[in-house]
């Protein structure tokens, strides 16, 4: 997907209801800024479809479609990385690459974001991502195969329901 044409700097949300929960996406200029997995108690809106550019509603109905299941590449989606460090940016970046029903590890990650010994790190990296499913920050587990931490209500429990689904599981 191309990056849309600059607009005017009216930051818009929208939210999608999804069988993992409400999902608010935020929008810059040319991007997504925030992907959020909403609180089951947070009430929040969003702008109406139609209030959103074309560019927008097309990202909403990739997200849409991922949530519901389809094998969808997301990483053509723009995201908006610029306020992270370089070395959450880098490894954001790496994780991006992550195929759909794939999983790497952190050290793998952290190898393939040019900091192999940074496996640690890389942990941070994810649990500061502000566009998860974009940078699919739950492809990365651990090296023995557990499933690591995930920052989004439900936690690992969440990731474990996204890894399942990418898999045909559910």
């Amino acid at each position: 997907m191309k990056s849309p044409a600059r607009s005017n700097s009216r930051a818009f949300s929208a939210t999608i209801n999804s069988r993992f929960g409400t999902v608010c996406v935020e929008f810059g200029d040319r991007s997504v800024t925030r992907v959020s997995f909403m609180e089951s108690n947070s009430a929040r809106s969003g702008n109406s479809p139609e209030s959103l550019e074309a560019w927008q509603r097309e990202i909403l109905d990739l997200i849409d479609s991922y949530l519901a299941g389809k094998e969808v590449d997301l990483a053509r989606v723009p995201v908006d990385l610029s306020h992270q460090p370089e070395f959450r940016r880098r490894v954001q970046e790496a994780c991006r690459c992550i195929p759909y029903g794939m999983k790497l590890s952190y050290a793998e990650l952290a190898a393939r974001a040019g900091h192999p010994l940074a496996a640690r790190a890389v942990g941070s990296a994810m649990s500061n991502n502000p566009v998860p499913l974009l940078v699919p920050c739950h492809r990365v587990v651990r090296s023995d195969g557990k499933l690591g931490g995930f920052s989004a209500p439900e936690g690992v429990r969440l990731k474990e329901r996204l890894l399942a689904m990418e898999a045909g599981l559910t």
